[in-house]
């Protein structure tokens, strides 16, 4: 999850749809 915040700081994951992640649905 670190390196998920480190590449992607401004976004909101937890407020965000799995799918929407930038990793996909198996994205944390």
């Amino acid at each position: 999850m670190d390196d998920f915040d480190e590449e992607f700081p401004d976004f909101d994951w937890k407020n965000t749809p799995a799918y929407k992640h930038p990793g996909g649905k198996n994205c944390p």
